[in-house]
């Protein structure tokens, strides 16, 4: 899932977490409708495109809100995570691309 700026939306901190919002309540959908839950994301990988003309603020101010975010759709004990900067995005208004990975239980 893609966290973008949407044409009108601000490029500060607090529309970041609300564009953050918007792609893990789209994961959310993805997971109820195979069944599943945050409890059962077991891998977060995202890709953070640091500086770039959709976010203003610097890699720490954009990682804090990120995770901020991130806890709350994602409860203790949280899955294993790996963050990587990048270069690039597609598509061209993206800041993060979030990966999840879910086990489900039999």
């Amino acid at each position: 899932m893609v966290v973008s700026r949407r044409d009108g939306e601000g490029k500060d901190t607090e529309a970041f977490k609300e564009q953050c919002r918007r792609a893990f309540r789209r994961i959310q959908t993805t997971l109820t409708a195979s069944g599943a839950t945050f409890d059962d994301v077991v891998m977060l990988n995202t890709f953070h495109l640091w500086q770039g003309p959709n976010f203003e603020g610097d890699r720490p101010a954009q990682f804090a809100a990120f995770s901020s975010v991130k806890d709350e759709f994602m409860k203790p004990p949280y899955p294993a995570w790996t963050a990587v900067g990048t270069t690039s995005l597609l598509p061209d208004n993206a800041i993060v691309e979030i990966q999840v990975i879910a086990h489900l239980k039999k």
